[in-house]
């Protein structure tokens, strides 16, 4: 019978200390979150604005994460869920983000890529592969406060 006990306390044993590794929070995943920024976008050649949206987590080192909402307000108002990761290179920050929506009925994804400058003002470039088309566009970005 004491060894049937051993027995069985052992895979008890081992299941709460498995348990409890798992449910233990692990910070480094986290990131520390530092905030909200916003940009005010324009694209003067196709006459669309708006504001880019972003909640940043500093991952360590020159590395960071986002995710945010993109909206644009001009020529209509519609808004994109978007993420993507900033890196600090060479003096400027480099962000890319990705983001899916409708546009016009039509289903399609988009990838930005921003430049900014130690002010926070800068530019992008964006692709847009939509099931009817393919949409390049660039464009100026300016830090602007977030509502």
């Amino acid at each position: 019978m004491n060894k049937f006990k051993w027995i069985s306390i052992i895979p008890v044993s081992f299941c709460v200390i498995s348990l409890l590794c798992v449910f233990t929070p692990i910070p480094a995943l986290a990131g520390e979150y530092i905030g909200d920024f916003c940009w005010a976008f324009s694209h003067l050649a196709l006459d669309i604005s708006g504001v880019i949206k972003l909640g940043i987590s500093h991952m360590g080192g020159d590395h960071y994460t986002c995710s945010g909402v993109i909206t644009v307000t001009n020529p209509t108002f519609m808004q994109f869920p978007a993420y993507g990761n900033a890196e600090l290179l060479a003096g400027k920050i480099y962000i890319t983000l990705s983001l899916a929506g409708i546009r016009n009925g039509v289903i399609g994804i988009d990838m930005i890529k921003a430049t900014l400058n130690p002010d926070l003002s800068g530019t992008f470039e964006s692709i847009g592969v939509y099931a009817d088309a393919v949409e390049l566009s660039e464009g100026g970005l300016t830090s602007t406060t977030c509502q």
